[in-house]
C-alpha cells in the first residue's frame, strides 16, 4: 500500500519565525546633547541672518525682503562652510534651483500683472474717495481692523491672489499706517491675509484638497469658512489688546 506522509519541519515551529520585534530607540544623553546642540545652531544662524539682513536694509535702503534676496545665497553658502556640508548643500540645492527657475516665468508674469493692476488702481479716483472716507475712521481702531478683515474675505472669494490683495490694501491704507499701531496693524494684515489659505476657493491648498478628496472647493470654503472667521477675530482682539497697551 502507498502511505503519504508530511515533512516533519512543517510541524516544527522555528524559532522567532512569528515573533515581531517592534525596533527600538536608544535615547542617550549623548543623543540629547546632540540635538540641543543642532537646536542652538539653529537659532544661533537665524538670529545672525536678521542680523546682516537688517544691515544690509539699514545701508541699502532697499527694503527688507530684497534684502533677504541679497543675502540669503551667500549666507547660505557661509552657513554650509561652517557646518563643513557645502558638498551636500550643492548636491541638493543645484538640482532644485533647476527644477524650480523653470517655472519662473508664470510667477513673472503674474507679478508684472498684478503690479501693473495695482498701480492702475491706485490712479482711479474711487481709490482716493475711498481713502478719504476711510480715514474718518482711523481713530475707531476696531472698525478699521474690521474692515481690513472684510476686504480680505470678499477678495478671495472674488478670485484675488492674496499678495495682489496684499498689495492693493497697502496702497489703499497708505495715508492711515502712521495713525495706528504698527504692530497691531501688521498682525492684523498678516493674519487676515494668512486666512484665506483655509477657506479661499482659489487658494492652491484648497484646489489641490478638493482634487485630492474629489469635493468642490466652495464645499471646503463652507467647512473652513468658521475656523477661519473665528482666527480672524482672535487676531483682530489680540491686535486690539496690543493697541490699548500702547
Amino acid at each position: 500500500s502507498f502511505r503519504f506522509t508530511l515533512p516533519v519541519w512543517l510541524f516544527v515551529e522555528k524559532p522567532n519565525s512569528t515573533k515581531y520585534i517592534p525596533p527600538t530607540t536608544d535615547v542617550t544623553a549623548d543623543n540629547i546633547n546632540r540635538m540641543k546642540k543642532k537646536i542652538l545652531q539653529l537659532f544661533g544662524m537665524l538670529f545672525f541672518f536678521i542680523m546682516i539682513v537688517s544691515l544690509v536694509d539699514d545701508l541699502t535702503n532697499y527694503g527688507f525682503l530684497f534684502s533677504i534676496v541679497l543675502v540669503i545665497v551667500p549666507f547660505s553658502l557661509c552657513s554650509a562652510l561652517v557646518l563643513k556640508k557645502v558638498k551636500r548643500y550643492l548636491t541638493v540645492t543645484i538640482p532644485h534651483w533647476k527644477e524650480r527657475t523653470k517655472r519662473l516665468s508664470n510667477y513673472f508674469f503674474m507679478f508684472l500683472s498684478a503690479g501693473l493692476f495695482v498701480d492702475m488702481v491706485s490712479q482711479t479716483k474711487w481709490v482716493h474717495e475711498l481713502q478719504n472716507m476711510l480715514a474718518h475712521y482711523a481713530d475707531q481702531t476696531m472698525l478699521f481692523y474690521l474692515f481690513i478683515a472684510v476686504y480680505f474675505v470678499v477678495t478671495a472669494l472674488v478670485g484675488f491672489h492674496p499678495l495682489v490683495s496684499f498689495s492693493l490694501v497697502i496702497n489703499i491704507l497708505q495715508p492711515m499706517i502712521e495713525q495706528v499701531s504698527s504692530i497691531s496693524f501688521a498682525l492684523v494684515l498678516i493674519s487676515c491675509s494668512l486666512a484665506t489659505v483655509m477657506y479661499s476657493p482659489f487658494n492652491v491648498s484648497v484646489s489641490l484638497l478638493s482634487s485630492e478628496i474629489k469635493v468642490n472647493p466652495y464645499r471646503i470654503t463652507l467647512w473652513n469658512f468658521g475656523f477661519a472667521m473665528c482666527y480672524m477675530w482672535v487676531s483682530m482682539g489680540a491686535a486690539y489688546f496690543l493697541h490699548l497697551l500702547g
